[in-house]
């Protein structure tokens, strides 16, 4: 390039770099020079970015018909209770499909019912819902709750108890007299209490109460039944109607309030059920709080610089009074609605009283909006929903004026957006009804440079761990200096989306803020998560599903995928996917997985592990308990045998009790029951993953060794339902915080094949697809997989002996060999046969070791089979290594966990040298090997296990563009 040219282009690119900074209002102190060219074009395009992405928002939005005149607006549990002026759903849910990202914080500072609560958590999102009125909270709770089978049948319970007491008058006039003391102590102090409220009116609330109070247990049940309550009191009160604060004598009779209840109460269970397979547990947050308060930063209730999008729905100013229409539902549930009146922003008898006009409103506007600046991250957006008001005849365009409160406060006003009003909208106020739209204020907060402190996990990281750990965090954020803190960074805003994706940071704190998690963090179960002792938990979510021999821990897993920097839905490959974890770690960080492996029962694994986290966790907790619950009355007879042929049960009879095998027969029969093969598949490896222990097998031999202590019997359905207890209990936290991962999650692909075969590979992929391959090989010789789980492949898929043995030969690494085998691979090494394999160091080791065992007449059929599984290993790993290119796209990258390991000639120690090896191939298939990662493993207290492998190699590949 010409030197003239080439100083032109770093002069502009500083000058747009210095641009960048002053107009995000970032301190000038810094060096720009400083930087290399390849730092500020990062700048560069993150800033041109993030223009774009503003310009592509705005076109989205105003591409909407935000009257959504034919849409339904009471769908799902929207209706779960009666709340004046609150505003459709489909607002928020647009609103927050296009200004935020799956796993993201929104916050709704009025949160009313919890219509922008329940559209977030639909659409995989997080929320925070804050009102004044505590009846908000109780009915944004109710229409966001998922009912347990507990809580379901509680309130089947509870209900069916109500109805029999309702059942005459008489039963009613009985508990009212024995419990007299008890109920009078729950009526709230309403002035003028008789007025608005008759007499058996007043104690068959009580006695609601009271039932509530004493007979439900689950907090599920109790909000259920105290939304409930809430919708039914001003029916059953003399106010005139929902909106007409007047007394009117309504004249009902004994029992009617109870009937009320009981019939929106069952409304309301029919609601919440059908909704349970939708919101699957996820949840919301609810908080009744005043958002004129300091309620933003350190140690309060919304953390500064945590919040992804706001989208709110303030009050109209001068033309609601909600502490007066839920003035009698707020008594009744303990809360103080005069307090309230008195803090109740927008509030028309308030400022009637007090002679404020809009000035005031916007007085107490500012005040929320300098929390939601506070609490809003940089470079991220807010959106009211306004209606202009009326003062004293005069009208207020409120967007244009709230907008300029904003400006002031620091917002950038990035648009207002007209809103067509349907007639019947909105408000019981003559002067609000004329208005015919309301509008769509859309604020942002400005981009800065952001002094990030970064928590590690609180367990303690090996020395590669260590390492893997900066080299995730420099390659996720290309800007940071070498010499910079990897615990303490400065980072554009437009970035923070990456923080969550952290592996060994648990935690990140913006500008001197709380600590937030990472999803890292959120995810992971045990000790470790949860009590921040000095031990990691490899277990969470289903990665401890089954034990499985030789798998690597899943936080190994994710800083390789984020150090390849994949664009969400890229295709991660495992090769030899064993139990799954490469799969499982891409599933739950937003990446399409696919796997193979030989080993039938790896399959089912992988597929249990992944798939099960796709199935409607609310019918799978039903399905879960129900299967316990017939377990727990199970009639066990002979005819259990019945479940396996012949051939089969003649080897499961040398390995299992009879009593045993009739308890496998009839557990299995049940799972073939079920409808759903992702449960049967789920069921069936819960039962492998006990099979150890319930066998004659000696658990803790590697090998197959029977116990020197034969068993008669053994606890198989109190052992099978105490894992399947544990997988539920985690299944059911990933449900409650599944929403919060920051990306969609696609269902792995799972297949029985082997890898070395070129065909097989072809038939999953067709052409160069995979952006990344993340796996850990058999090593040479190293585990019996087939023979360590032959007890499961039996129970789970019939296969004798004679069926097991095909796949063992077929295996990678296997340690089992034909003599005929044996002798075709030697034959080919005394001919100096080594086509297909390319590595000139496996072919000298497989001599060496070949010319050292030739002649002995000491040595075992181990030693001296070693010569010709090693051509069989390396001939395999050769052929993988050459499918792996056809199928991994140009710059792709290739991730090879291995380690070496030992054998013993006649003559002499030999270190197999793997890694090398596999070294040696890659490169010659061009493969640029980018680094070299050595790291630890530990092993399990097994017998026979002193020859495993606790040095390894991450062997990070890089197929060439060119």
């Amino acid at each position: 390039m010409n030197t003239k040219r080439k100083s032109a282009i770093d002069k502009t690119a500083a000058k747009i770099f210095e641009e960048y900074l002053i107009e995000y209002h970032v301190v000038q102190n810094e060096d720009i020079t400083a930087l290399d060219n390849q730092s500020k074009k990062e700048i560069i395009c993150n800033s041109l970015k993030t223009i774009a992405n503003a310009d592509c928002m705005k076109k989205q939005l105003n591409a909407v018909d935000w009257s959504f005149k034919e849409n339904d607006t009471t769908y799902l549990s929207h209706d779960i209770h009666p709340y004046p002026a609150k505003f459709i759903p489909q607002i928020p849910e647009m609103l927050i499909q296009i200004l935020s990202m799956p796993g993201e914080l929104i916050w709704d500072p009025f949160g009313g019912s919890g219509t922008t609560a329940l559209e977030a958590i639909l659409n995989n999102r997080r929320c925070i819902s804050t009102d004044l009125n505590p009846i908000g909270s109780i009915i944004g709770r109710a229409k966001t709750t998922t009912l347990t089978t507990e809580a379901e049948n509680e309130l089947l319970t509870y209900m069916s108890k109500l109805e029999t007491l309702v059942a005459s008058v008489e039963n009613i006039h009985i508990f009212v007299g024995n419990n007299k003391d008890e109920l009078s102590k729950l009526v709230p102090p309403i002035p003028n209490l008789s007025k608005w409220f008759s007499q058996n009116v007043i104690c068959e609330l009580s006695l609601i109460k009271y039932k509530i109070n004493t007979e439900l247990v689950t907090e599920e049940a109790k909000t259920i039944a105290k939304a409930s309550l809430s919708k039914i009191v001003n029916k059953v009160s003399n106010q005139e109607s929902e909106t007409r604060y007047c007394a009117k004598e309504k004249d009902l009779k004994n029992g009617e309030t109870i009937n009320y209840y009981l019939s929106d109460l069952s409304s309301n269970v029919a609601k919440v059920k059908s909704l349970g397979n939708i919101l699957g547990f996820r949840e919301a947050e609810f908080i009744t709080t005043d958002v004129t308060d300091s309620i933003v930063g350190y140690d309060k209730l919304i953390q500064e610089n945590a919040v992804d999008l706001i989208v709110t729905s303030p009050p109209y100013p001068n033309a609601f009074d909600y502490h007066l229409y839920h003035r009698f539902r707020i008594f009744w549930l303990d809360g103080n609605p005069q307090e309230m009146g008195k803090h109740e922003v927008g509030s028309h008898l308030r400022y009637q009283k007090q002679k404020k006009g809009f000035d005031f409103f916007a007085t107490e506007m500012e005040k929320c909006l300098r929390n939601c600046f506070k609490a809003l991250k940089p470079d991220r957006y807010a959106a009211l929903v306004l209606g202009d008001a009326i003062f004293d005849g005069q009208l207020y365009k409120t967007a244009q004026l709230i907008g300029e409160v904003a400006e002031n406060i620091g917002f950038q006003k990035v648009d207002i957006i007209d809103r067509p009003l349907h007639d019947t909208k909105r408000s019981i106020q003559s002067g609000a009804r004329r208005a015919k739209e309301e509008q769509i204020l859309i604020i942002k907060k400005p981009a800065e440079v952001m002094r990030i402190s970064l928590s590690k996990a609180p367990y303690k990281l090996w020395n590669y761990e260590e390492k893997l750990r900066e080299k995730e965090l420099f390659s996720m954020f290309s800007s940071l200096k070498p010499m910079e803190s990897k615990d303490s960074i400065k980072i554009l805003s437009s970035e923070m989306d990456k923080l969550n994706r952290l592996t060994f940071y648990h935690g990140y704190s913006v500008n001197g803020s709380t600590v937030q998690p990472t999803w890292q963090s959120i995810i992971e179960n045990g000790d470790a998560a949860e009590s921040a002792i000095s031990r990691k938990d490899p277990k969470y979510i289903t990665h401890g599903i089954h034990p499985y021999k030789g798998k690597f821990y899943p936080q190994l897993v994710k800083p390789l995928l984020n150090i390849s920097q994949l664009p969400d839905g890229a295709i991660v490959f495992d090769p030899f996917c064993g139990s799954g974890t490469v799969a499982l770690e891409s599933c739950i960080n937003g990446y399409r997985a696919t796997g193979c492996d030989i080993n039938p029962l790896a399959v089912d694994i992988a597929k249990a592990k992944n798939e099960i986290l796709f199935v409607d966790p609310y019918l799978l907790n039903k399905q879960i308990d129900a299967f316990i619950q017939k377990l727990n009355t199970a009639n066990v007879t002979s005819d259990y045998r019945n479940v396996f042929n012949n051939e089969t049960l003649s080897e499961m009879t040398r390995w299992f009790p009879e009593p045993v095998i009739l308890k496998l027969g009839y557990i299995l029969k049940r799972v073939s029951e079920l409808a759903d093969s992702r449960i049967q598949n789920f069921l069936s490896v819960i039962l492998s993953s006990i099979i150890r222990q319930i066998s004659q097998q000696e658990p803790t031999d590697l090998r197959i060794r029977k116990r020197k202590e034969l068993i008669d019997d053994a606890p198989v359905f109190e052992l099978f339902i105490s894992a399947l207890k544990l997988q539920q209990k985690r299944l059911l936290k990933f449900a409650k915080i599944r929403h919060r991962a920051p990306n969609d999650m696609f269902i792995p692909q799972i297949y029985h094949g082997t890898s070395s075969d070129a065909s097989f590979i072809n038939e999953i992929f067709s052409e160069p697809m995979v952006d990344v391959v993340i796996t850990s090989p058999p090593y040479a010789t190293a585990l019996p997989y087939i023979d360590t789980n032959r007890l499961s492949l039996l129970v789970l898929h019939g296969l004798t002996s004679s069926k097991r043995n095909p796949i063992e030969a077929k295996l990678t690494g296997t340690r089992e060999i034909t003599k005929k085998t044996r002798d075709y691979y030697e034959n080919l090494i005394r001919q100096d046969d080594f086509s297909s394999i390319t590595s000139q160091q496996a072919i000298a080791l497989i001599k060496r070791i070949f010319i050292e065992n030739e002649n002995s007449d000491e040595i075992g059929f181990r030693k001296r089979n070693m010569a010709a599984l090693l051509y069989m290993y390396f001939n395999d790993m050769a052929n993988t290594f050459s499918n792996l290119n056809t199928v991994v796209k140009k710059g792709g990258n290739l991730f090879i966990v291995i380690g070496d390991n030992k054998t013993t000639t006649a003559l002499s120690t030999v270190n197999i040298t793997t890694t090398e090896i596999l070294r040696e191939i890659g490169q010659q298939l061009g493969w640029v090997l980018k680094n070299n990662i050595p790291i630890s493993v530990t092993t399990e207290d097994y017998k026979h296990i002193s020859n495993s492998i606790t040095e390894n190699t991450i062997l990070h590949f890089e197929k060439p563009i060119h």
